[in-house]
């Protein structure tokens, strides 16, 4: 009888300390914002906080972006986020904090690589041009340069996938305005070949009427109806997406691949 309440006794103990060594999620919020005040310089937001796990680890991962996107458009803009993780450590008492980590890397290397092209596409177009590039990669480099990490495949014989589009706001009204597009974009062409990176490339130029960035395009849910369709087949997004825009004004889209 004595043993088998010590057994008891000793069971009880065991829930008691692992109960203790918990790690809360303020806990893992605190690591989180701290390393990454340390990885980048600045504070950062941390949106909704919950575990994960898989069949081996376990951690705290939360959605990320820099505090100084408050207030501005890129807050609410899924281009300008990622993710951040704190890993959990299991011991005899429980848990304990483990590394922190994140993924916004890849954020700043898809705005490095809109940086590098931008001048090239403002000397062509003007200065309503909109890259929006998006790396496919699954390491960067350290400095999360886009170069750097383009430099770093080309080395090492790997993939390296330059998707995403490029937005134009002008009009396409004629004939001779669609001859000066194609003059532009080849000219551009002519740029990603001597830059090294036209192989890697597989995105879009859309020429889209200016006239869509008016207010009364507001009343109108082409944004909505774009991104239902992008998120379908790509198929029927490269046939349809021309027939949307075009409900407003004339629109020109190229692919380059």
């Amino acid at each position: 009888m004595k043993t088998k309440i010590k057994y008891i006794i000793l069971i009880i103990l065991s829930f008691i300390f692992i109960s203790c060594g918990q790690v809360t999620e303020q806990q893992a919020r605190n690591k989180l914002y701290d390393y990454l005040m340390k990885e980048y310089g600045e504070p950062f937001e941390i949106g909704f906080m919950g575990k994960r796990s898989d069949d081996k680890d376990i951690w705290y991962e939360a959605e990320i972006y820099p505090s100084r996107y408050k207030g501005t458009p890129r807050k609410n803009d899924r281009y300008y986020k990622n993710f951040g993780t704190v890993d959990i450590k299991k011991t005899f008492l429980g848990e304990e904090l483990g590394e922190a980590g994140d993924t916004y890397g890849i954020v700043e290397l898809n705005e490095d690589a809109n940086n590098f092209y931008l001048p090239k596409l403002k000397e062509l177009f003007g200065d309503n041009v909109l890259p929006v590039f998006k790396i496919d990669v699954s390491t960067i480099a350290v400095s999360h340069k886009f170069l750097d990490t383009l430099k770093y495949y080309k080395k090492n014989n790997r993939q390296f996938l330059v998707s995403g589009g490029i937005y134009i706001f002008g009009r396409v009204e004629n004939e001779r305005d669609r001859e000066w597009y194609r003059t532009q974009i080849y000219e551009f062409v002519r740029f990603l070949k001597e830059t090294g990176t036209f192989e890697y490339v597989d995105l879009s130029i859309s020429i889209i009427d200016e006239r869509l960035m008016s207010k009364e395009f507001l009343n109108i849910n082409l944004d909505i109806e774009l991104l239902e369709l992008y998120n379908g087949d790509r198929r029927d997004y490269i046939e349809k997406r021309e027939q949307i825009l075009n409900k407003v004004g004339n629109n020109y889209t190229l692919d380059l691949k």
